[in-house]
């Protein structure tokens, strides 16, 4: 598997799994903070933050390097209501909302090229020895022909 296109969707997915549980525990009612923590434990995908470090700090630096840029603006998102004391729940849904389609789509769009990938590798699986077991007997004959002479 080519881990160029593999590593944005093992991030999409422990991403994914990181923004349901934070949705879980921020519908519940917990604050941020700790509903990152928790979140944390069950992924792989963030650091533990530093007991110093404040949320803001943490979705800032999130904001600024996460490794795909097209959600590095969920984190500003977060940071800007957190810093208000909005609601969190709605947008932390949303989140993971569409997450779980981007990568519905990619799933998709994968599907769509297997078809041609399966047939390529079959052809290239079975068209060699068909084409020796139909030459062959013409091969052999030219052969015996071309011998007479």
């Amino acid at each position: 598997m080519d881990t160029s296109k593999s590593k944005p969707v093992l991030l999409k997915k422990e991403l994914l799994l990181f923004f349901d549980i934070l949705a879980l525990y921020v519908s519940v009612g917990y604050d941020l903070s700790y509903a990152w923590n928790e979140a944390i434990k069950s992924s792989e995908l963030f650091q533990r933050p530093d007991s110093h470090q404040s949320m803001n700090t943490v979705l800032q630096n999130l904001e600024s390097s996460f490794g795909l840029k097209s959600y590095r603006y969920t984190f500003g998102v977060l940071r800007h209501l957190y810093h208000r004391g909005a609601s969190l729940t709605p947008a932390v849904q949303a989140f993971s909302r569409t997450l779980r389609r981007d990568l519905e789509r990619d799933f998709e769009a994968h599907l769509r090229t297997a078809p041609t990938r399966a047939n390529l590798c079959l052809l290239f699986f079975f068209l060699p020895p068909a084409l020796v077991l139909i030459l062959f007997p013409f091969l052999e004959h030219l052969r015996q022909v071309l011998s007479q002479f």
